[in-house]
């Protein structure tokens, strides 16, 4: 097998490399159950005098004839040389007997006969009383601390992923949702009867019944957040059952916490817009993602229902088509409201669609620049008569506004920013309600639609362009402020 050969190699050239002290195999190869694509996992001790590029000079001579590659890698002092057709050797380069410790252990050793390939003549007895040492204190095996300790991670990982579905940055809900599920795998290691900290569990799934293989491969993370509730119950119906396995007496606390998290980020990017303006009143308009997009519409209903929203103001791109006597509308994100969330509630689409501009504006002086950009000058320039259609519904409103587009950040945004401007808000308020959207919010973009909606004399003269009469722009601003 290529393995002993390679090994073989490494041995040999131990005696060329000044400064090394010790030179020792871990992992499969130094438990010597290695398999034809086993890795050869190298421990390198060395002192002061150690030099990497003789160390990899001599390799590229070594293992010429195998079309070696070798690189440094800044992960913890690694060098690795990698094979077309063989597996990889990773060197981890240490200067401290105590640097051993985490990969020794956890290679689960038995016997230094597999593992010492050289030890220098100088420190040959103390190198092997240590690691003698750690051979016998053996790999740790998890107590019960330890699994309460990974339940409780897993419950501040869930939670940082759920806030950041909440606050719509798609990136970091899935970096903390990741983290998160690999504290799953971890418990459901342990579950199925590896007692040992094994943080990457090998062949996980081979572990698990069919059933469980085929609910964990449902647990896998995304960046697309419309998709956010369903994994994040997923992950929850998938986590408690291992609680219960494991410390059953923590379930019940561990539950009422994840859940009361879950309710509290269902709605992705929803707020009431007082929170950050001040001038509008509150519990006036609500600005939101598209509600048609949870998981569950009855939880929707429940939202609608307990802020009294009596219009829904929808800003997304449709295409209308007719089937039989009726215009019937389909939404590029499949996110039709389900009938029963618009019952006793006006309806009113003003669809501000980007992909829809007419030649005017194309040869306009305004497109230009990124496709955002352009979108942007769009919906201030080309959109107006939507513009005078949402506020002349905001006016006509007999309760509470919901005004949402796909995500709530760019659309909604201006509408928001508009409605803000109008209300007395002062530009740094504007802009934080704007930014509190997070997902690709750019201060930027938004000052673009501003510095247009100025240009056009303010925002009571660009209401006035998009066809609002005086008395109206009047009573539009007397509700903002007064409800």
């Amino acid at each position: 097998m290529i393995h002993l050969e390679f090994i073989h190699k490494l041995k040999s050239l131990a005696s060329e490399l000044v400064g090394l002290r010790a030179m020792l195999l871990i992992g499969s190869c130094g438990r010597g159950v290695y398999s034809a694509n086993s890795d050869i996992d190298v421990q390198l001790l060395v002192n002061s005098e150690f030099d990497q590029n003789k160390l990899s000079q001599l390799l590229l001579r070594d293992f010429e004839a195998y079309a070696a590659i070798v690189r440094p890698c800044g992960l913890r002092g690694k060098l690795t040389v990698y094979f077309e057709q063989y597996p990889k050797i990773d060197f981890g380069i240490y200067t401290q007997l105590s640097d051993l410790n985490r990969n020794y252990i956890g290679s689960e050793l038995t016997d230094l006969s597999t593992s010492v390939l050289y030890l220098c003549p100088e420190e040959q007895s103390s190198i092997l009383k240590y690691l003698q040492g750690l051979l016998e204190q053996g790999t740790p095996r998890i107590g019960k601390q330890e699994v309460e300790d990974l339940i409780d991670r897993f419950v501040y990982e869930y939670e940082s992923a759920s806030m950041m579905h909440r606050r719509s940055d798609a990136y970091q809900f899935y970096f903390f949702y990741n983290i998160a599920l690999q504290c799953v795998v971890q418990l459901s290691s342990l579950a199925h009867g590896v007692l040992h900290y094994n943080f990457l569990p090998k062949k996980f799934t081979t572990q698990c019944s069919r059933s469980e293989q085929k609910q964990f491969t449902q647990l896998a993370g995304t960046l697309f957040l419309p998709e956010g509730n369903a994994l994040k119950r997923r992950l929850l119906d998938y986590f408690y059952p291992l609680v219960e396995q494991l410390v059953a007496h923590k379930l019940e606390e561990t539950k009422a916490f994840c859940e009361m998290v879950y309710e509290r980020d269902y709605f992705w990017n929803f707020r009431d817009l007082s929170r950050h303006i001040p001038s509008i009143s509150p519990s006036l308009i609500y600005r939101s993602s598209a509600l048609s997009l949870v998981l569950d519409p009855d939880k929707a209903l429940e939202l609608l229902n307990r802020h009294q929203i009596s219009t829904i103001i929808d800003l997304r791109a449709v295409d209308k088509c007719v089937e039989g006597d009726k215009v019937c509308f389909r939404y590029a994100d499949d996110g039709s409201y389900a009938p029963h969330l618009l019952e006793g509630r006006n309806y009113v689409l003003a669809d501000l669609d980007p992909w829809e501009q007419p030649q005017s504006f194309i040869d306009s002086e305004h497109h230009r620049g990124t496709n955002a950009e352009i979108a942007y000058r769009f919906f201030v320039v080309a959109c107006q008569p939507q513009i005078r259609l949402i506020m002349q519904t905001i006016i006509e409103a007999s309760g509470p506004v919901l005004i949402h587009c796909f995500a709530g950040k760019d659309r909604t945004g201006i509408v928001a920013a508009m409605l803000a401007w109008l209300s007395g808000a002062n530009p740094e308020q504007i802009m934080q309600d704007y930014l509190a959207s997070e997902q690709d919010t750019q201060a930027d973009l938004l000052r673009i639609a501003l510095d247009l909606i100025e240009q056009y004399g303010g925002i009571e003269a660009y209401l006035s362009d998009c066809g609002l009469e005086p008395f109206q722009i009047q009573e539009l601003k007397y509700k903002l402020n007064h409800g």
